[in-house]
This record gives C-alpha cells, sequence and structure tokens, in this order.
C-alpha cells in the first residue's frame, strides 16, 4: 500500500526552479523595454487624482482610443510594481536564490540525470554503432 505521497521528479522541478530563476531578469528587460519609460516617471497618483492637473495627465496618458486611459495607467502601475520597486527588487533576488542557488540545481539536475541513457538515444538515433 502506498502512502498517497507525492514526490515531484527531481530533474524536472530542477529544471523548472533554474529556469523560472534564471530567465527572471530577461523577462523584466523585455517587459520594461516594451512599456518604455513611462515605467518609472507616470505622474504620482495624487497628481493624476488632482482636478488642477488630472485633466492635463489625462489627456497627455492616453493612448489608443479603444483603450481607457484610467485602464492604461493601471498597466503601467502595475508593471511599475512588478519591475521597478523595492518589491521587483525583492523578487528579482528571490526569483534566482530563493529555492537554492542556480549552481545549486544545476548539480541536482545533474545528480539525477540519466546521462547515460540519453547518450545511447542519440547515438542510435544517429546511426552510430557501439
Amino acid at each position: 500500500m502506498t502512502s498517497g505521497t507525492y514526490l515531484p521528479d527531481l530533474v524536472y522541478a530542477n529544471v523548472g526552479k533554474y529556469c523560472a530563476g534564471t530567465n527572471r531578469h530577461h523577462e523584466v528587460t523585455l517587459l520594461q523595454d516594451l512599456a518604455g519609460g513611462l515605467v518609472v516617471t507616470m505622474p504620482f497618483e495624487d497628481d493624476y487624482r488632482s482636478p488642477e492637473m488630472g485633466g492635463y495627465l489625462k489627456k497627455y496618458l492616453a493612448g489608443p482610443a479603444a483603450i481607457a486611459v484610467d485602464d492604461r495607467v493601471h498597466c503601467f502601475r502595475l508593471i511599475e510594481d512588478m519591475t521597478a520597486s523595492k518589491f521587483a527588487g525583492l523578487l528579482m533576488v528571490a526569483s534566482v536564490h530563493g529555492g537554492g542557488s542556480p549552481e545549486a540545481e544545476r548539480k541536482a539536475i545533474f545528480r539525477s540525470y540519466d546521462l547515460e541513457s540519453r547518450k545511447a538515444l542519440a547515438r542510435r538515433a544517429a546511426g552510430i554503432q557501439g
């Protein structure tokens, strides 16, 4: 009788952790590149909501007519939170080292991976004898 406890495959678990941790910086770079400078130059919320400046800000922060300016601003605020805030800095470090360092994950992958059987499979697929 089995215990019912799930044990993840160590190779897949560590490959997932490694890819997530080492690609986060690239993902943030792409997101910031697509969003542009508004990520860090958005006006303060009080200015955006103020009667004196709000109308001007909504006018100049508007994008395509099909997208409400408030929705556009909310999107930029989310990107700022995800990529350019104190919390984003925490996520950047945690994504790389939160589950162990990338090098530890690589060692766990190679320790658990059946490399010899994969080499034999590749030799057979290539038609290499022995």
